[in-house]
C-alpha cells in the first residue's frame, strides 16, 4: 500500500471513494474519515493508514471516523498489535463503526482499551458500535464538536 495513495484519499480538496487493497476510504469535509474494510487488516495497512489520519488530524483538527465492517475479515493478532501501539486517542474526536459482528466487536473493544492503557490517558475519543450506517452518522452528527468548541482556528 502506497503512502501517496493514502494522502490522496484523505486530501481535504478530494471527493469520491479511493482503493487501498482490497479496502475503500474518502474524505467528506469538513472532518469525516469513511473506511470500507473488506477482507483481512495488515499490520502495514493499519499502521499507514494511522499515520495518514494524523497528518489530516494535524490539519483539520481532529476527525471524525466512520468504520464499516461489514465485510471485515481477519485482524490477526500484530495487527491488534499494531492498532494498540499507534493508536489514535487525541486525533479523533470520535469512532463510529457498524456491521460488525458480536466477536468483530468484542477484538475491536479489547484492542482499543489496550490501546488506551498504553497510552497512558492521552485523551479518550469516544467509541461505539451500530448496526446500520444510518444509526453511526447520525451518531457522529451529535457528538461531533462545534467550531465553538474547537477553538480558534489561527
Amino acid at each position: 500500500m502506497e503512502q501517496d495513495t493514502i494522502d490522496t484519499a484523505l486530501s481535504a480538496g478530494r471527493s469520491g471513494w479511493q482503493r487501498l487493497g482490497a479496502h475503500s476510504i474518502r474524505f467528506e469535509a469538513p472532518d469525516l474519515v469513511f473506511l470500507r474494510v473488506v477482507g483481512d487488516v495488515s499490520p502495514d495497512q493499519l499502521t499507514h493508514l494511522f499515520a495518514a489520519l494524523r497528518r489530516l488530524s494535524s490539519r483539520a483538527g481532529g476527525v471524525c471516523w466512520l468504520i464499516d465492517m461489514t465485510h471485515l475479515g481477519e485482524m490477526p493478532l500484530a495487527t491488534r498489535k499494531a492498532a494498540r501501539w499507534h493508536g489514535l486517542d487525541g486525533q479523533l474526536h470520535a469512532t463510529a463503526m457498524f456491521g460488525a459482528s458480536l466477536l468483530q466487536r468484542a477484538m475491536a473493544t479489547l484492542t482499543i482499551h489496550a490501546g488506551r492503557l498504553s497510552n497512558r490517558g492521552n485523551g479518550h475519543h469516544k467509541t461505539r458500535f451500530f448496526t446500520s450506517e444510518s444509526e453511526a452518522r447520525a451518531w457522529l452528527d451529535g457528538v461531533r464538536p462545534t467550531p465553538h468548541q474547537l477553538g480558534p482556528t489561527e
